[in-house]
């Protein structure tokens, strides 16, 4: 197993259900992947110890039943809710709430000002023909994956006061792209799982420590060998057509996360040959740069369309104020800023009284901070750039939370580039590969990969369940979605808990 995030502690998982001897590999010094977090222990980059350094600002919702599983099977509860329904601030609105749990909250919303949600009979009668389209658009994703997202919500008539309001600020958060240039597929897929069931959680203690280490030690128990601080140096074929990993020790690129996890020592790599198959689950841009000196990987059809993906590449900006901040509240809140697009105030009880730390979050660096030409993984160090930035991030939250930022001093800063998210933008689903790809020991799982939910900590999670499913099968396999209002009836239960 190639890394030892969600979809590869997913894939081990269901192997070690079926028998298997599984060794993960992870270049990392944590588990999680993408949902990996450090406790920092030592003065560094604008932290300081006691900080929980996390690879991204993830949402947690209801519908997560794969990620839930798999957490329960460790013996790990749902993470508690941060607020119930919908939250956006808007330049006109200010703060605006849309309340409600499960599918409950899109009737709230016609309850908005007519500024932010247009003719309510428009609205009704734009989400009955989105209802009865799903089905066909999820049964068919090479079709409605040929338009966009705004082209759809055009062609079903949604108020453009909600596309503008309301769909775009949630879309975008959730898919770093704006509705004209995501795919409709993608959108309807969320649609078809976030919109019935949109409050969110919040996981304490950071993906590692509070989720992917308690699975990992379960899945240790079970016999699955760990062995972290190991990477793929290469991927090669045989004569035979089977893969080989050819793997070493990890270098820290970063410089820091040694520092950030004291002590570690990268695992002794296992030997290639002693593995009968592969589950890969690096990014998609390291993959194709693996394969690119084999021949035979290369110009496999489904390798070689990972060329016509790209990325999108968020920046993560952590601010600590002197200050509470009076009316922010632990949820994440959808923005219309000039910088970021969402935003999280967290307390920290032990440290501070009130909401002094706000992570905001920038899901494209390419788009709004061209200046910082993204090139890598990595956590800024002050200077002039990081300046402007945190200056253009202090002018949005003033407007926000007028009076109480520009005279609040920050106490310190915190900036990471994150790795890239496969953009999903019409057209781009036949390009990204399903789990098989026509080899009997290589196999790959991801949320970039064709999963049958979005791009997120759920679709990793089924991505690696699908993988391992390809491998022992020997057949691609096929993503199981209720039909929709199967899933609405279900969601509508959720009411209860």
């Amino acid at each position: 197993m190639i890394g030892a995030g969600l979809a590869g502690l997913a894939a081990a998982e269901r192997l070690l259900d079926d028998g298997a001897q599984v060794v993960v590999v992870d270049a990392f010094p944590r588990p999680g992947g993408r949902v990996a977090n450090f406790d920092v222990s030592t003065h560094v980059a604008g932290l300081i110890p006691g900080d929980v350094v996390e690879h991204g600002l993830h949402a947690w919702f209801q519908h997560y039943t794969g990620v839930y599983g798999l957490m329960a099977r460790a013996g790990l509860p749902k993470p508690p809710f941060a607020g119930r329904g919908v939250h956006l601030w808007h330049p006109e609105a200010q703060h605006v709430t849309i309340p409600g749990g499960p599918f409950v909250w899109l009737l709230n919303a016609l309850r908005l000002p007519r500024g932010l949600r247009g003719s309510r009979r428009a609205a009704l009668q734009a989400f009955g023909r989105l209802i009865a389209y799903l089905d066909f658009a999820l049964e068919h994703p090479s079709l409605s994956d040929r338009e966009s997202a705004a082209e759809l919500f055009a062609r079903m008539g949604v108020p453009e006061e909600a596309v503008r309001s309301v769909f775009a600020p949630c879309m975008y958060s959730l898919t770093s792209l704006p509705l004209a240039e995501l795919s409709a597929l993608e959108m309807l897929r969320w649609m078809a799982a976030i919109i019935p069931d949109p409050r969110i959680r919040v996981l304490q203690g950071g993906g590692s420590s509070a989720m992917c280490e308690p699975i990992m030690r379960g899945l240790r128990a079970r016999g699955a060998d760990f062995r972290l601080g190991v990477e793929v140096h290469r991927l090669r074929t045989d004569a035979s057509g089977r893969v080989h990993a050819e793997l070493e020790r990890a270098p820290d690129r970063t410089g820091l996360r040694h520092v950030l996890v004291p002590g570690f020592e990268p695992a002794e790599p296992p030997r290639p040959e002693q593995f009968d198959a592969i589950v890969c689950t690096l990014p998609w841009e390291r993959l194709w740069a693996l394969c690119q000196d084999d021949s035979t990987l290369a110009s496999l059809p489904a390798l070689a369309r990972l060329r016509e993906l790209r990325n999108v590449h968020p920046l993560t900006i952590r601010l600590w104020f002197e200050r509470p901040i009076q009316g922010a509240q632990e949820r994440y809140t959808l923005t219309l800023g000039t910088l970021f697009d969402v935003l999280r105030p967290t307390p920290e009880p032990e440290r501070y009284d009130g909401v002094r730390l706000i992570d905001a979050l920038v899901e494209d660096v390419d788009r709004h901070l061209p200046e910082l030409r993204y090139q890598r993984e990595e956590y800024l160090a002050p200077g002039p750039a990081q300046d402007r930035i945190v200056s253009r991030v202090l002018s949005d939250l003033e407007r926000m939370y007028p009076g109480q930022i520009r005279d609040n001093r920050v106490l310190r800063t915190f900036l990471h580039t994150r790795e890239g998210i496969v953009a999903c933008t019409p057209s781009v689903w036949e390009k990204r590969p399903t789990q098989y790809v026509g080899l009997s020991n290589f196999v790959l799982a991801g949320d970039w990969t064709q999963q049958g939910w979005g791009v997120c900590m759920e679709g990793a999670v089924r991505s690696g369940q699908l993988a391992a499913s390809a491998l022992l099968r020997g057949l691609p396999p096929r993503a199981v979605r209720p039909q929709t209002y199967s899933h609405l009836a279900r969601s509508l239960l959720t009411l209860l808990q």
